[in-house]
């Protein structure tokens, strides 16, 4: 029942996929996504298997980083080049839906990302995926005015030994905002790393296995989750996410 293209989880293995000798199936599937895309009039996360993009729940600000990531890590150049005026307009339209014009931290409202089933105010997991996207943007040569989103990690969610999941003002380790600071390569202090993962193992997010949330369950605020699934992306396991963990983890603590 996910028989869909989803931009985000297809991101997540792009790597993977070309180190294990798939890139004419990684480049044939971005330039049927970029024409679903450009044909809509926007990215979405997801696109039917009538090939109708659409967002679920509502508009995610990872949906363009993680495109652009898969088709740099991909050397897509020809397809970047052929849809580069639709880019640099989402580019520019990203930067007006997501980004807090006075304070330069991402928008203080429900965007679909990780923990799509919550709300969340103004994210780690979201504020990463603006700074992977500058990276990415600048890798394509296409312009933009994203904040300099290393800065604002620091500055307003590193405690000095993990992440805060939020700005909401709630002291929480949760597991995305531990992994996803390095995974895009905002931050690259293995120093951090290391501090930020013994954080997120001394509360149990790696047990039994990688990775939770949460180290205690949280109701959703989506309505459907709350009546079906009503631990959905609580202190369930996520292996999707452990994944990424484990290969973060090989290069600070290999015995682990």
């Amino acid at each position: 029942h996910f028989a869909e293209f989803w931009t985000r989880d297809f991101g997540w293995c792009v790597d993977s996929l070309l180190k294990l000798g798939y890139r004419k199936e990684v480049i044939r599937t971005l330039s049927y996504a970029l024409e679903r895309f450009e044909r809509a009039g926007g990215i979405a996360t997801t696109i039917s298997p009538l090939g109708r993009p659409f967002n679920f729940p509502c508009f995610s600000p990872d949906s363009l980083p993680f495109l652009m990531h898969a088709l740099n890590a991909a050397n897509a150049k020809s397809l970047i080049q052929k849809h580069r005026p639709f880019l640099q307009a989402q580019a520019e339209l990203y930067e007006r839906r997501v980004i807090d014009p006075e304070t330069k931290l991402v928008k203080d409202k429900k965007f679909s990302s990780m923990k799509d089933g919550y709300y969340r105010h103004r994210s780690c997991y979201d504020t990463c995926v603006v700074g992977m996207l500058a990276k990415e943007l600048n890798k394509a040569k296409i312009k933009h005015n994203l904040p300099d989103a290393k800065s604002i990690l620091m500055k307003h969610y590193w405690t000095g030994s993990y992440f805060l999941d939020d700005l909401s003002g709630k002291d929480y380790v949760a597991g995305d905002a531990q992994v996803f600071p390095f995974w895009t390569g905002v931050i690259t202090d293995k120093k951090m790393m290391k501090k930020a993962f013994i954080s997120l193992q001394e509360h149990g997010l790696d047990h039994p296995f990688p990775l939770k949330y949460t180290p205690y369950r949280i109701r959703p605020n989506v309505i459907a989750q709350k009546l079906f699934a009503p631990n959905y992306e609580g202190n369930t396991i996520w292996p999707h996410m452990g994944l990424l963990y484990i290969s973060l983890l090989r290069k600070i603590d290999p015995s682990r």
